[in-house]
């Protein structure tokens, strides 16, 4: 579904009237192709890679269990799915949130500081809440998964 992020901006942006469109523009006809390709490349790793769903029709079950576990997968992918659907709306929502600000906030390097300020406050506030009362997972210590970050950020 993140695969499909641009597509999804463009269309979006496309319907909110943010972005230009004329057919006989090759700019246009660039980006209607982007975005056909951008779906298409998603669609097509999905199909070859995704999870076998096996349906009713096609495999008879050997007991109810089965039948009730499979029910429930599919309970589970299709919450999965929404919730995957409405973060893509929201990253594109905010993809285009930032382009309508910088118009009339022309202050591109402020303006990311001031995003990852007010993020990194929201995401503070949420870990706070989450685990509220364990003064433990606050403390640091020298320990494996302290040295795996430090790992991880000394390659980049």
């Amino acid at each position: 579904m993140c695969n499909i992020l641009p597509a999804v901006t463009f269309l979006m942006a496309c319907l909110l009237r943010l972005e230009k469109f004329e057919i006989n523009s090759i700019h246009s006809q660039a980006k209607v192709a982007g975005t056909v390709a951008t779906v298409a490349e998603a669609m097509l790793v999905t199909l070859l890679r995704g999870p076998v769903i096996e349906l009713p029709w096609t495999k008879e079950s050997s007991s109810n269990h089965g039948h009730q576990r499979l029910e429930i997968n599919i309970q589970n992918s299709i919450k999965r799915s929404l919730m995957m659907t409405i973060g893509c709306f929201c990253c594109a929502s905010f993809t285009l949130l930032q382009a309508i600000t910088l118009k009339t906030y022309p202050a591109e390097l402020s303006l990311t500081a001031w995003i990852c300020l007010f993020g990194t406050a929201g995401g503070a506030m949420v870990a706070l809440v989450m685990e509220k009362g364990k003064a433990a997972v606050w403390s640091i210590n020298w320990d494996t998964k302290f040295l795996a970050v430090y790992s991880v950020r000394a390659t980049y």
